[in-house]
């Protein structure tokens, strides 16, 4: 039944069919790697082990305690007579409340309990993307670095060309030489960075992606900014309801912590049968004296709980909680729309003035340096795009951990 909920809670998430990795396939999409997490990851087997557990405990919240059974058996001798005693009792431990207190706080604890799977499940979901986007963004670094540094090499032929015509000083072909060493500095990081990444992303998934090439996840602009909000404000977001539920699991336990201030009664049937043959039947009953222990340590624990509860659940039902999470979704939409001007306007450029003055320096009417300098204007930026790239799909991310959805 778990691997059921499991299964129709990740066809919600990502409504495609389910894919396998072979070291035959060739691309990696960002939906198969999450399939695949649903089908080969051991991390979902975290999950189903924490859901069991928290429904384990919400059975054991409102289980009558054991019955205690006493039975003893003795032979009485007197006056060459010989005869035997049969004592039986049954006791049956009550709380006040078992009656209905206890079954109430298991009914919104398994409710919340399908709440925290979600959860889990989508915080293991924005893992995945974090190490596949990271994946993905250090191999396309390495293929920039892989060109300029094959471009730079090139370079240097013209700087030592140009340097014997009294063009260049050695000043300059210095600096080329440096760059160069840089770059494969920074490829050997880059290199690194990649195996460590995809092992990461090897050990979320339960499939190695060695053998496939990683395509570029989609980040995609909010054009639903009136839909979120309009969640958000009427309180029907996953964390909202989530919220509500943990509250209200709060409150049930200082209900029961209440009830249970006044004593355990435990009622008993007994007989026996004396050693003159008198069968005697009875009922009775004991409790403590709440005289010392009224559980008021529980009782203090509980109300403390359900205050943090309420303080959490009137927070994030208020107008400033929404506004911030508004704000984070206008951030990300600003984040994408600066993305978007350096994939479409600033990178462009930069390549197109590189090809511009690559060929005037093939002509020989261009300067080397210039050419040069562009392509470490080139390096730089994308540089900064990658940073970017990595922070708008962190705030995406971040925006949909806030929600507990996918958006």
């Amino acid at each position: 039944m778990l691997r059921s909920i499991l299964i129709v809670v990740c066809s919600l998430l990502l409504p495609l069919s389910y894919s396998t990795l072979t070291h035959a396939e060739s691309v990696m999409t960002l939906d198969k790697a999450l399939k695949l997490v649903l089908n080969r990851s051991p991390l979902v087997k975290e999950v189903e082990s924490s859901f069991l557990i928290r429904a384990a405990e919400s059975q054991d919240v409102r289980r009558l305690n054991n019955p205690k059974l006493e039975l003893s058996y003795g032979s009485v001798t007197t006056n060459n007579t010989d005869g035997e005693e049969i004592e039986f009792s049954l006791e049956q431990p009550i709380r006040l409340s078992d009656l209905s207190a206890r079954t109430r706080l298991s009914r919104v604890m398994q409710e919340v309990n399908n709440f925290e799977q979600q959860k889990q499940l989508l915080d293991l979901f924005v893992e995945v993307k974090h190490a596949y986007a990271r994946t993905w963004i250090l191999n396309q670094r390495k293929r920039v670095l892989q060109k300029s540094l094959s471009q730079i090499a090139s370079l240097t032929k013209m700087f030592s060309s140009g340097s014997q015509l009294g063009a260049y000083g050695k000043g300059e072909l210095s600096l080329v030489r440096a760059e160069i060493a840089k770059l494969k500095a920074e490829l050997l990081g880059i290199d690194a960075a990649i195996l460590v990444s995809s092992s990461e992303l090897t050990r979320l998934v339960g499939a190695s992606i060695d053998h496939a090439s990683l395509k570029a996840p989609e980040i995609d602009v909010l054009t639903n900014l009136e839909t979120i909000q309009d969640k958000l404000s009427s309180g029907s977001s996953k964390l909202q309801q989530r919220i509500r539920l943990l509250s209200k699991v709060a409150e049930r336990e200082s209900s029961v912590a209440s009830s249970d201030s006044f004593p355990e009664l435990r009622p008993k049937l007994f007989y026996s049968k004396t050693d003159d043959g008198l069968d005697i039947f009875g009922v009775g009953v004991s409790f403590d004296l709440p005289v010392f222990d009224q559980n008021s340590t529980q009782r203090s624990k509980s109300n403390a709980s359900l205050n943090l509860a309420k303080s959490n659940q009137q927070y994030f039902a208020s107008p400033e909680f929404v506004e911030s999470v508004m704000n984070i979704a206008r951030a990300f939409n600003l984040k994408k729309a600066q993305l978007e001007i350096y994939e479409n306007d600033v990178l462009p450029s930069l390549q197109k003035s590189f090809t511009i003055f690559e060929k005037q320096t093939s002509s020989g009417g261009g300067d080397a340096f210039k050419l040069w300098q562009v392509l470490n204007e080139y390096i730089d930026t994308h540089e900064e795009y990658s940073k970017m790239w990595t922070e708008t799909l962190s705030e995406r991310s971040r925006l949909e951990v806030l929600l507990e959805e996918e958006i």
